[in-house]
């Protein structure tokens, strides 16, 4: 039996199953496109969400937790000064008292010579008291006046850590009030010592070193080691420069007055070095040196 069914072309098919195909290609596809601007702002708006459910609880919460930061900050600053400030005042507490272990030292030497001194005045006047005078009492005048009228010893103390203390206003880091009291009554009195050892080398001694211009020949001494003076003056002759009864009389005066004055002088260095132990003691024991 025949099969009258027609059969299509196969290239029909094809051309088909093309058409159908470029039908859905050139379809639009709707497509959703995200721009930066829209990310932006959706991300903002997420973060507002966000904020928002912040409440007032939190607020307080961060602004304790940022005070509490700075006032430890504080805390840790000013603790730090402190001590800094305290380490600077203990370093010139023990600085003072280097110094004023060194200012005994110097009052010891000085002390050794001002009380030899002070009888020699003593006797340099005694000995213009009776005149006509020998040949030997003239040549001890001259030692004496040579010896204890043309030298002086007064104390220059240590300045150094006073010095310090004044000029840096170091003083307001002694924090211990017994401390700062002590090196304030340590200061004041090497200082009225200072101005009594300045009056007598400049005022008494110099009125003195005047008069011996008048009285002695000082040009027998000329080009003499100060430690031959003694040996030298009882070999060589010697006299008076002037013989004047008021003048020797006034001389008589003034060395006995200068006497006087270095009398002061030594009993305020023996008092100011008397002090001086106890002033290290109290230095030490408020402020823990060993």
């Amino acid at each position: 039996m025949e099969d009258n069914t027609e059969v299509e072309p196969l290239e029909n098919k094809i051309n088909t199953v093309s058409e159908n195909l470029s039908d859905k290609i050139s379809a639009p596809v709707e497509t959703a496109i995200i721009t930066p601007k829209q990310g932006i702002e959706n991300i903002e708006e997420h973060h507002a969400r966000h904020e928002g459910m912040k409440n007032w609880k939190s607020y307080v919460w961060e602004f304790v937790m940022l005070f509490f930061a700075v006032f430890l900050g504080f805390l840790a600053q000013n603790f730090l000064e402190h001590r800094l400030e305290k380490e600077t005042g203990n370093q010139y507490v023990r600085s003072m008292i280097e110094d004023i272990i060194s200012d005994s030292t110097k009052i010891n030497q000085t002390l050794e010579f001002t009380k030899k001194q002070q009888l020699a005045l003593d006797s340099l006047s005694a000995l213009f008291d009776n005149p006509p005078y020998s040949d030997s009492t003239i040549k001890t005048m001259y030692i004496l006046m040579l010896k204890y009228t043309m030298n002086q010893s007064n104390v220059t103390l240590t300045k150094r850590t006073v010095s310090q203390l004044k000029n840096s206003g170091g003083m307001r880091l002694i924090s211990d009030k017994i401390s700062a009291d002590e090196i304030t009554k340590y200061i004041e009195g090497a200082e009225d010592i200072e101005s009594q050892g300045d009056y007598f080398k400049n005022i008494a001694l110099g009125e003195i070193i005047k008069l011996n211009n008048q009285i002695f020949y000082l040009k027998y001494i000329k080009g003499v080691a100060r430690k031959d003076i003694d040996s030298f003056i009882m070999k060589a002759p010697v006299k008076l420069a002037n013989n004047n009864e008021d003048l020797l009389i006034e001389y008589s005066n003034l060395v006995f007055f200068t006497s006087g004055l270095l009398i002061n002088y030594n009993n305020k260095l023996t008092n100011f070095k008397a002090g001086i132990p106890r002033t290290i003691e109290i230095l030490k024991k408020e402020n823990h040196i060993e």
